[in-house]
């Protein structure tokens, strides 16, 4: 393993690629980076708190929020987009970024690029968005698994692209007509049927396609993380209240 000129020390999360001598007479080292599920982990405590915060506040399952981060900007809060969107959760100021502080304020804003790359309001513009979507747009759809998948694919490409695709439409005449028959198709659906229509689909772009396995597969790394760590912290207190326990009988409080 490369080791860093500081004691000797490994450099976290690298690999040797490559080592040669070039024509110049210097030792020249090609490393590469671990991008592992543990990394992914480890980026993701930094704003763990955050997320915990807007999932209780918006009923949003905080494994969805996580996963949504890491396949939208790998954890940078600096991320940017060509659109452009911005931040942990990429937001754009003139789409989700506006619905989601409209929901928020009441006021109809464009945000600035320097309030979008603040984590803290990135994750809860993000997260709104999230309930928006799953209780505005997709309300009606009654199996869980179903609305995971749907609430999913319309982060990506929106609600009407969702419904187009589902009822195989070129275009929106009448959102409300859409919406209703999408969602009633999407219910007779097994979730099998749906999860291979949202990858196949012909009305969607490859991104699409590609984008809902990705994070279903993040979504259940932090969902394992998430349900061990709340395993880890229940069975501490059972034992510091087993402690407690014998503390008081040994000493008849």
């Amino acid at each position: 393993m490369l080791t860093s000129n500081l004691k000797n020390k490994p450099l976290a999360n690298t690999y040797i690629l490559k080592q040669y001598l070039a024509k110049d007479g210097e030792f020249y080292v090609m490393v590469g980076v671990d991008f592992s599920q543990n990394h992914i982990i480890f980026k993701s405590k930094r704003y763990l708190d955050i997320i915990d915060k807007y999932s209780k506040k918006f009923n949003i399952n905080k494994s969805l929020i996580s996963a949504i981060i890491k396949e939208e900007s790998y954890f940078n809060p600096l991320a940017k987009s060509h659109i452009p969107a911005y931040g942990l959760m990429q937001i754009i100021p003139t789409a989700n970024g506006k619905d989601a502080y409209r929901k928020l304020t009441g006021e109809n804003k464009i945000l600035s690029p320097k309030y979008l790359l603040d984590s803290k309001n990135n994750i809860e513009l993000g997260t709104q968005y999230l309930e928006i979507i799953q209780q505005n747009y997709l309300k009606g759809i009654i199996d869980p698994k179903k609305l995971l998948y749907c609430t999913i694919s319309t982060y990506n490409i929106g609600i009407g692209s969702l419904f187009r695709s589902i009822m195989n439409r070129e275009r929106i005449t009448d959102f409300n007509n859409l919406q209703k028959e999408s969602i009633e198709k999407i219910n007779k659906m097994t979730s099998e049927e749906l999860y291979s229509h949202l990858i196949s689909s012909d009305k969607l772009s490859i991104e699409a396609k590609h984008y809902l396995p990705k994070v279903l597969e993040s979504f259940r790394l932090f969902d394992g993380y998430y349900s061990k760590t709340k395993a880890d912290s229940l069975e501490i207190r059972e034992e510091t209240r087993e402690k407690i326990d014998l503390f008081i009988e040994k000493y008849k409080f």
